[in-house]
């Protein structure tokens, strides 16, 4: 077995030279030491190689432009470990694993700061929540009318309701 201790900067190099010699990409792993270790294993003809990079808060290239597989690999990585890896093909972007905490594997990790709330009714930028309805203060109000259009006057319907199963049993009596 070979080991091949490589800078970040030249990790697409070293797993290019893997992929030239038609070897197979095995597994990818991460450790923590005095920083986090990944080691990138490959066999080929029985030949086994490790490429080693280790980093502090630097991030990484994904190999999944030469190893598409290792996508899942990587997004374990990314989120167990906290690795800032760029080029994911396939990036779940922190939601591959439920997990209690981020980077769970990394004891070090120390979580953003939360962003500010957003006023109520502000509007809402994140492209991805395009034509989801903000919230407004009405809308908060507890036991005020749903503002859903689709439940108007459901509130009404259920006093009609009763008044109507009084007005029955008194009808009833007669």
């Amino acid at each position: 077995m070979e080991i091949i201790n490589v800078t970040p900067q030249k990790l697409i190099n070293a797993v290019s030279e893997q992929k030239e010699k038609n070897a197979r990409l095995v597994a990818i792993t991460a450790s923590l030491k005095e920083n986090t270790e990944i080691s990138y294993s490959f066999d080929c003809d029985g030949e086994h190689t490790v490429i080693r990079i280790s980093i502090t808060n630097e991030g990484i290239e994904s190999i999944t432009k030469l190893y598409p597989y290792a996508f899942l690999y990587e997004n374990e990585i990314k989120e167990l470990f906290a690795v800032k890896i760029k080029g994911i093909s396939l990036d779940f972007d922190g939601t591959l694993y439920k997990t209690a905490k981020k980077a769970a594997f990394n004891p070090n990790y120390k979580e953003e700061e939360p962003k500010k709330d957003k006023k109520v009714g502000e509007k809402n930028s994140n492209p991805k929540n395009k034509g989801i309805k903000e919230k407004t203060e009405e809308d908060k109000k507890v036991g005020e009318k749903n503002s859903n259009p689709k439940n108007k006057n459901i509130k009404e319907k259920t006093e009609e309701e009763k008044k109507e199963k009084k007005e029955g049993k008194k009808g009833g009596k007669k």
